[in-house]
């Protein structure tokens, strides 16, 4: 296969992650290992955004943070605007994990202001829906209202950002209490992220109508929606969503009196959860963010001492030509 085929198919499968995420993790996994090159290429960091964006997916946060770096520094050298705004954001998604919510905003406002720049509709409104969500994390629900209304609004919003935006909405919704217009919500956002096929998003809102039905007591509706939930993110791999949907599990079965089973599913929510946030991953997560810092320090530095260079240099000529 050609360099320049495999750079497409490596594309399409980023196109296809939402509805094919194991195929896009296997291709790129695939080519690193038998990629000889030792520089970064265009098919390499291809390969290290698809990986970032599926550990962030499996919650491997520190590998998700390991490719994503990669895949971004060759963006910036390049002049890759795309590729570095599609890394952002998944920069921004494991500062959300560690709950930064103003180095995830930070990525979220820059990836909005490059995809501004290259104008394209569906992924401005996916940042804006980004921006509305990193908002609601961090409790500004006001703001975090506007800009996923915003994001329905837009002209040109793609499915899959108007799909997040009215599981967001449902989210919020479901926080005020306002359980109606949650349900509405989260059932316009799941036929949507059905009709693509967007597992991700499906799995969330499974588990968001799990909780809403909790919320109302109707405790064996909730069962259902967790279990569906749990069956789509095992597929997946995707450990977060399995870890919400034992924990939703053990709580209804306790109050449906199924102690053993509740029991059961605790257990393995609490296993789930000890391996997310394992104190090494955690400490690799920060280790790989300091070095990211002192790297774009030495870069700063680097460029000062050119610009030193550059006016002395302009100064000796104009001296020389006295």
């Amino acid at each position: 296969m050609t360099t320049l085929i495999f750079l497409e198919t490596l594309r399409d499968a980023w196109n296809q992650r939402r509805s094919n995420m194991r195929g896009a993790f296997h291709l790129a996994t695939e080519y690193l290992q038998s990629s000889t090159r030792d520089e970064l290429s265009a098919e390499t960091a291809q390969c290290h955004k698809i990986l970032g964006y599926c550990y962030w997916r499996f919650s491997e946060f520190s590998l998700s943070m390991e490719h994503s770096l990669k895949a971004l520094g060759y963006y910036q050298q390049t002049n890759d605007l795309r590729g570095e705004a599609d890394t952002l954001n998944s920069l921004g998604a494991v500062y959300m994990f560690q709950k930064q919510h103003n180095k995830r905003l930070e990525c979220n406002l820059k990836c909005l202001e490059i995809r501004q720049q290259l104008g394209n509709a569906d992924e401005i409104s996916g940042s804006m829906n980004n921006i509305g969500e990193t908002h609601l994390e961090a409790g500004d629900y006001t703001s975090a209202k506007k800009w996923f209304y915003d994001c329905i609004s837009y002209p040109g919003s793609s499915e899959d950002s108007l799909s997040w935006a009215y599981h967001n909405l449902g989210k919020l919704f479901l926080i005020e209490g306002n359980y109606t217009e949650s349900e509405a919500s989260f059932l316009k956002g799941l036929a949507i992220a059905e009709s693509i096929q967007y597992e991700v998003l499906i799995t969330e809102t499974y588990l968001q109508l799990a909780e809403l039905n909790k919320e109302e007591a109707y405790n064996d509706r909730a069962q259902k929606w967790a279990e569906k939930a749990l069956e789509l993110a095992q597929k997946t791999g995707a450990k977060e969503e399995q870890k919400n949907a034992y924990h939703l599990l053990s709580s209804v079965k306790e109050k449906a009196g199924l102690f053993s089973e509740s029991l059961s599913d605790y257990k393995k929510y609490h296993s789930l959860f000890s391996e997310i946030h394992n104190e090494s991953n955690i400490q690799r997560l920060k280790d790989l963010e300091f070095q990211y810092q002192l790297e774009n320090i030495k870069k700063e530095a680097e460029i000062e001492r050119l610009k030193t260079v550059d006016l002395k240099l302009a100064y000796d000529k104009i001296e020389q030509q006295k």
